[in-house]
Order: structure tokens, then C-alpha cells, then sequence
């Protein structure tokens, strides 16, 4: 799981650096030997004529009149940001280039580099009608014009025969910015643009999807909420760049104004889903309480915003999305410091994410108002910061979902720890008599539904009392460890060795008979034997050891058992001590014992 929650960041690193690739080479302007073709496809003599009224028709802006008040612009990409009302734009067109071998005139393109634009209409003079001029009318309105190419920004064909002694005019009203290059194409030049461009949102937009795939299949398996926020999040981002940048109205038919709404309604969403996401992840009302109660407004803006949209008011709606998707992500930043600050660790991707989230919106959103010019960088800035977020985010739940688990194994270790000192003894970690008891009672019904043998060694140091007294309850605890280790490596996995209590030892010895149970007692006696002890550097001191072994007898319950056990140790003491004794009756059947 590992190694294949790291492989979204390295696709990502390879989209990264195709599209770095990719974008010096859409920004080239290709090499041309005239004055007019050395702007590339920028147009040199661009002009503008803002109209806030959108009263002027193509004759008074044609007029001799109107000439001087027209502003140039030069070949730099538009930056006019929101604008009420029309646009004109005036330019020269390109003189026409040689004529192919089948003595036709080579096409041109003319692209406005905006997606959504509420109305476009496009005056061209044409060679031989000097008074005439060709008009097409597109933009959002649908259907498509014929002379419109399938682009994800207004692509027209321009046709052949127009006078390039003349300047074309072109009006632009939209609600939302107007800020775009327009740019004349030759067919091998925008062939090449329109791969570059495609490979370019290829990669970002399959990141994105991606991203979205690899979190659902991890929500199918955790069934963290978190997921659920972050996948309707991503989704909608993507929807309403694929709106923004135009690739949802180049495959779809959509009523005027239709793709801005999409558009709007997409930002709507992915608005509200990014809040959503922010307080489920860092869980605010826990860890920032007060930056939470904020949190509220950009959960409900959104719906406003939306409603707004819906009843067909985008010059309100669009100004609310604007103010929230700037101030959105600054208080996403500051909740996830605030979290960070409490010991949130995962906070650290978040805050990152939306870092350069902030950075992305901020630059779109200066240059949709104009304060920041039209650049290549500008126009792939904002779905590069979405694709980037939307990987630091997957990284950040990662982190999280590291972090639970986590702290889950270091609570089930607590529990286990807990579990195991309520059943072991403190001092020698063999288990004490409460396991004992409960261990007892399942083996002996273990052993009669199997007909398997069931033995019990109880043991007792031999003046345990006498050796505390002479050398000291220190040198007593050491030799009681000495004895648990002795214990331990002479039964086998299956056995139970505890403490009963004091310096009484016992040991279960499941599946093995009396005969066989005693020999296991006798090497224990000789371990014991043989613990050779130095207390206070003084002479070797040896301990012994006295035992008593028993076999469950049928009908038997636990109390006898033991008692049997303990009556043969006490028999044991009286022969002397330091020696072993079965007991014996109507239980002493013996059996092999089982395994080595």
C-alpha cells in the first residue's frame, strides 16, 4: 500500500515536467520574415474602444471620427479585466500568404484566447467590395458557426479574399473578464498550438482524475468521510476548470448563457465542498474553534452564490464567487495553521496545498481584472495550482490516515499492555493466579471433549522464608527471576507456567500424562538446583525446590485439582524437601505426553 500511495506524486512529477516541456514551446513565436508576421500570431496593431453602454453599432466606430479614439495596444495579449457594457477591437489584417500548389490562398485562423465571452461579432473587409465588409457572429451563442473551429477557446476561419489595406473590427461583451490574446494563426501554427495546448491540459486535467481515482479506491477501503469531502472537492474543480478553460463548451451544445453559468455553478460547488473538506480534515471545531465559526460564511456563500447564478443574476453571482474564492483559501490557510499550532501534524500538507492554491487564484484573479497582463504562465497558472493542490491534499490525507493508524497501533498496544499486566505477574512476568484460574477452567473442559491428559505441577521454594531473612528481600526478588527463568525454558510453548503467589509456582502442562509430567518436574528441580546465587558478594548460595504433580480425574473439577496437586507438594516438604512426588488415587491413569 506503500509503494502504491507514492505512485500519484511521481505521475504527477512526469506530468509536471511534460508540461514544462510543452509550454516554452506554445510561448515560441515562430520566426517570420516580414515586420507584420515578426509579432508571431500576436496581432501588431491592436486597438481598443471600450463602450459602456454597448450603443455602438459598426458604423459609428468605423466612422473618421472615431478613428482617434481608439487606444493602441500593440501585440501584447489583452488585460481589460471586468468590463460593462462592449469592447471594440481594431486591427490590420495579415496580407495573404502564397498561394499553395493547387493555386488556393492559404487559411488563417483568428483566435480569441477566452472561453467564455457572452457575444463576439467579427467585421472582416472584404477585397472586392471596398464598402462592404464579411460579418460572424459567435462567441458563446449557439449553434456554432460554420467558420468557427472545434477549440476550446472562439477560433474563427478566415475567408479568403480580404483586403488587408483595411482593418477589421471585433465587438466582445462579457460578464465575466476580458482578458485573453488574439492571435491570427497560420493552419501548421495552430495545428501545433492546439497539440501543445491539448497535451498540456492532458496531463494536468489527468493528474486531477487521477488524484480523484486513487482517493475513492482508498474511501472504499477506510471509509473515512474526509474522502467523500475531498473526492466531491477535486470533482468539481475539475468540472469548473473544464468550464473555465473551455473544454466543456467544445464537446457541449449549451443555451446562451449557458457555459458561464456552468461555469459559476461549478466554482459554486467547488467552494462549498473545499470548506466542507477543510472542516471534516482538521477537524475545527476541535482544534480551531474559532476560526470555524467563520467557516460557516464560506459554507454558505456559496449557496448564495449559486442561487444567485441560477436565477440568472451572474453580474451579482460572479462578484460574490470572485470575493470568495480569494478570502476561501487565506482562511483555509490560517484554520490550518491554527491546527498545526494544537499538534495537528497533518495540517503541514494542507497548509502547503492550499499555499499554492492561494497563489494560483490570486494570480488569475489579477489578471481577470486586469492588473496583472495575459501571459502563457498566467493562462496554465491556475489549473497547474489546482493539480498541485489536489496532490498535496491526497498527501495530506495520507498523512492523516498514517497518523490514525498510528495512534490505533499505539493504542491497541496500550490495551494489550494493560491486558497483559492484569494477567502477569509484575516481578517475573509469568502469569499470576487470576490467569490461571480462567486458563484452568478451558483446558480442563479442553482435555475432556479430546480425551486428552491434563497435569498440574505446583512447586515451592525450600526455605524461601530463611534465605529473605539472612540475605535481604532484594536478593529473595532475584531469586524468585531466577526460578521464572528457569520456568520458562523448560516447558514448551503450549505449557503455562505462573506465579501462584509468593515463592509458589505452578505449571499446566496440557495433553501430557502423569509419568511424563513428573519428568518435566524433575528438570525443573535440577534448573533450580543448579541456580547458583552471590548475594552481597559473598559464598554461592544453592536453593532446592519441592513439587507435586497431578493428573485431572474424571469428573474432577479445578478446586480438587489443585488441591491434589498442592497435597502431594506438601508431601514432598515432609520427605525432605528438594525431591517431586505424583499424586496419587482414582485420577492416577497415565498418558504419553505430546509433542517433544
Amino acid at each position: 500500500m506503500k509503494a502504491f500511495a507514492h505512485r500519484p506524486a511521481w505521475l504527477l512529477l512526469l506530468a509536471l515536467m511534460c508540461w514544462g516541456l510543452a509550454l516554452p514551446c506554445a510561448a515560441q513565436e515562430p520566426p517570420a520574415p516580414s515586420a507584420w508576421a515578426a509579432q508571431g500570431p500576436h496581432l501588431p496593431s491592436l486597438e481598443i474602444l471600450e463602450d459602456p453602454g454597448g450603443q455602438l453599432g459598426l458604423e459609428e466606430v468605423s466612422s473618421p471620427a472615431m478613428r482617434g479614439r481608439f487606444q493602441p495596444w500593440g501585440a501584447r495579449p489583452l488585460s481589460l479585466g471586468l468590463k460593462s457594457g462592449a469592447v471594440w477591437l481594431r486591427f490590420d489584417l495579415p496580407p495573404a500568404l502564397p498561394a499553395t500548389v493547387f493555386g488556393r490562398e492559404q487559411a488563417r485562423f483568428l483566435e480569441l484566447g477566452k472561453a467564455i465571452i457572452d457575444q463576439v461579432d467579427i467585421h472582416l473587409p472584404l477585397e472586392a467590395s471596398p464598402g462592404d465588409r464579411r460579418h460572424l457572429a459567435a462567441g458563446t451563442t449557439r449553434p456554432r458557426p460554420a467558420a468557427q473551429a472545434v477549440f476550446r477557446t472562439p477560433v474563427f476561419l478566415l475567408p479568403a479574399g480580404l483586403d488587408p489595406s483595411r482593418p477589421a473590427y471585433v465587438r466582445l461583451s462579457s460578464q465575466i473578464s476580458l482578458s485573453m490574446a488574439v492571435r491570427v494563426w497560420t493552419v501548421r501554427d495552430f495545428m501545433g498550438h492546439a497539440f501543445r495546448d491539448g497535451l498540456a491540459f492532458g496531463v494536468i486535467f489527468g493528474a486531477m482524475v487521477a488524484m480523484v481515482i486513487f482517493n475513492l479506491l482508498i474511501f472504499l477501503s477506510l471509509r473515512q468521510k474526509a474522502y467523500v469531502a475531498y473526492i466531491f472537492y477535486v470533482l468539481s474543480m475539475l468540472m469548473a476548470q473544464l468550464s473555465l478553460q473551455g473544454h466543456l463548451g467544445a464537446v457541449l451544445t449549451l443555451p446562451q448563457p449557458g457555459l458561464a453559468q456552468a461555469q459559476a455553478l461549478f466554482m459554486a460547488c467547488s467552494m462549498f465542498f473545499a470548506a466542507l473538506f477543510t472542516r471534516v480534515f482538521l477537524d475545527s471545531r476541535q482544534n480551531a474553534p474559532f476560526w470555524d465559526k467563520m467557516l460557516n460564511i464560506f459554507l454558505y456563500a456559496p449557496v448564495v452564490m449559486a442561487g444567485l447564478v441560477l436565477a440568472g443574476r451572474l453580474d451579482l453571482g460572479n462578484p460574490l464567487g470572485y470575493a470568495t474564492g480569494a478570502l476561501g483559501p487565506l482562511h483555509a490557510i490560517c484554520t490550518a495553521a491554527a491546527c498545526l499550532r494544537r499538534g495537528f501534524h497533518s495540517a503541514r500538507f494542507f497548509l502547503a496545498a492550499w499555499t499554492v492554491l492561494v497563489i494560483s487564484v490570486f494570480a488569475f484573479e489579477l489578471v481577470s481584472l486586469g492588473w496583472l497582463p495575459h501571459s502563457p504562465w498566467t493562462a496554465y497558472l491556475l489549473p497547474v495550482g489546482t493539480a498541485l493542490e489536489s496532490l498535496l491534499l491526497t498527501l495530506a490525507l495520507a498523512d492523516r490516515i498514517r497518523l490514525l493508524n498510528q495512534e490505533r497501533q499505539e493504542l491497541a498496544s496500550s490495551q494489550r499492555r494493560y491486558q497483559e499486566l492484569s494477567v502477569t505477574d509484575g516481578l517475573t512476568g509469568l502469569y499470576n493466579l487470576r490467569f490461571l484460574k480462567s486458563k484452568l477452567t478451558s483446558e480442563m473442559e479442553h482435555a475432556r471433549r479430546l480425551d486428552q491428559p491434563l497435569s498440574l505441577i505446583m512447586l515451592d521454594l525450600d526455605d524461601f522464608k530463611a534465605f529473605n531473612d539472612a540475605h535481604g528481600h532484594v536478593e529473595g526478588d532475584r531469586l524468585l527471576l531466577g526460578v521464572a527463568r528457569v520456568l520458562k525454558r523448560t516447558v514448551r510453548e503450549g505449557d503455562v507456567a505462573c506465579r501462584y503467589g509468593g515463592e509458589e509456582f505452578t505449571v499446566l502442562l496440557p495433553g501430557t500424562g502423569l509419568d511424563a509430567a513428573q519428568q518435566v518436574a524433575e528438570r525443573i528441580r535440577r534448573g533450580v538446583e543448579q541456580l547458583g546465587l552471590w548475594p552481597r558478594s559473598q559464598h554461592e548460595v544453592r536453593v532446592t525446590v519441592s513439587l507435586g504433580v497431578a493428573r485431572l480425574g474424571s469428573g474432577e473439577d479445578a478446586q480438587d485439582f489443585i488441591h491434589r496437586a498442592d497435597q502431594a507438594l506438601y508431601q514432598a516438604k515432609a520427605q525432605g524437601k528438594n525431591r517431586c512426588v505424583k499424586a496419587l488415587g482414582s485420577s492416577h491413569g497415565q498418558g504419553p505426553r505430546a509433542g517433544p
